[in-house]
This record gives C-alpha cells, sequence and structure tokens, in this order.
C-alpha cells in the first residue's frame, strides 16, 4: 500500500471519528436529488443552519435576523454574550447533528446557531398570539415580523424533509417535528420570554 492510499485511509478515520453516526439527523441533499430540481432542496429566502450560511441571494434575511436578535435584547434587556456562551455549551452536540464537518470556528458557529435559533422562535412566538408580532415590538407593516391575515406562510428547506412539506403554514410547521430543529435549553427560552 502506498503513501497516497494511506493518507485517504488516516483522513476517512479523522472524519469518522469526528461523526457520531447515533446522532446524525440533518443530512445533505444527495448529487442525484439536486441536479433535477435545486429550488425544492435548497433555500430561496433564508438560510437556517451552516450549510447554506452566506450565499449571496440569501444574504438579505440576515439583516432580519439582527432585527429580531436587537427586538429580543431591547425585551429581554439581556446581553447577546450570555445567548452566545450559552450556544457554545451546545456546540459539539449541534455539530454531532450534521453530516460532515463544520469547518467553522466556534465562535462562528455559536453565533449561527443563536442567530437562526432567535429567529424562528421569534417567528413561532409572533404567530402564537393572537395579537401576533404586534405585541412582541414590531410594526403592522413588518415586512418579516407581521400577520398577513391570520396564516404566515413561511417556506422551509432542508435537506431532511420531504419535498411536499417544504411550503407549510407557520401552524403546520408547528406541528411537524422533522421541520426543524431548534438547539436551545430551558435558560435560554426563558430568557427569550424576558418580563413578560
Amino acid at each position: 500500500m502506498g503513501d497516497l492510499d494511506q493518507r485517504k485511509m488516516d483522513a476517512t478515520l479523522r472524519v469518522d471519528a469526528t461523526t457520531s453516526r447515533d446522532k446524525l439527523c440533518i443530512y445533505r441533499v444527495p448529487r442525484y436529488l439536486q441536479e433535477n430540481d435545486k429550488k425544492s432542496y435548497f433555500p430561496q429566502t433564508v438560510s437556517l443552519g451552516p450549510y447554506h450560511h452566506g450565499k449571496e441571494h440569501l444574504l438579505p434575511m440576515e439583516h432580519h435576523k439582527w432585527r429580531a436578535v436587537n427586538m429580543v435584547m431591547k425585551r429581554t434587556k439581556h446581553s447577546i454574550e450570555m445567548y452566545i456562551d450559552a450556544m457554545k455549551e451546545l456546540e459539539e452536540k449541534a455539530r454531532a447533528c450534521y453530516e460532515g464537518p463544520i469547518g467553522w470556528s466556534s465562535n462562528k458557529f455559536a453565533e449561527m446557531m443563536f442567530l437562526d435559533g432567535l429567529f424562528i422562535l421569534e417567528l413561532f412566538r409572533g404567530a402564537d398570539n393572537d395579537k401576533g408580532f404586534l405585541v412582541l415590538g414590531y410594526g403592522r407593516n413588518d415586512p418579516v415580523f407581521a400577520m398577513r391575515g391570520r396564516c404566515i406562510r413561511f417556506n422551509v428547506t432542508c435537506s431532511n424533509c420531504d419535498h411536499h412539506h417544504n411550503n407549510m403554514s407557520m401552524t403546520e410547521q408547528k406541528n411537524s417535528a422533522r421541520k426543524v430543529v431548534v438547539v436551545t435549553s430551558h435558560h435560554q427560552l426563558k430568557g427569550l420570554r424576558g418580563s413578560e
């Protein structure tokens, strides 16, 4: 066996050592599915998680995620550092959920978990009460955090979801545990509730 073969074997062992198959639950879309129907398997509006983070056509929504952060920090009077530190405590478990290594620093990964998780929770909270997002401090005509009638359409594309579940109302998504996994703890949820 040559040096090249040994290096390939060693590299495979290193990847396998960092991937825990028993916790793996967020997969990449196989290439053969991507080729025929990219729009069904890739996000068109918002990136949730590391796989599509930073793609140019999804960047405008990052602004709205930070708007949600500002709104939650204003309501709770907590520092962002408290939440980021809490996410760092969950980082190893969260990374183990993803197929393949995520080559990000601890800070970048924790920030992404916080930002995306808070964004999802804010959407759920706004859709879960009679006054919608108004009670959370958003304006009636907010481009993202506003009720349009009583049904919010939120296209979620995730690599471990069936194609026909990608376009669901918020209520349908809340009832579908497969749709979005937010890694958080009771402490962070309590902090998001603030002084309500």
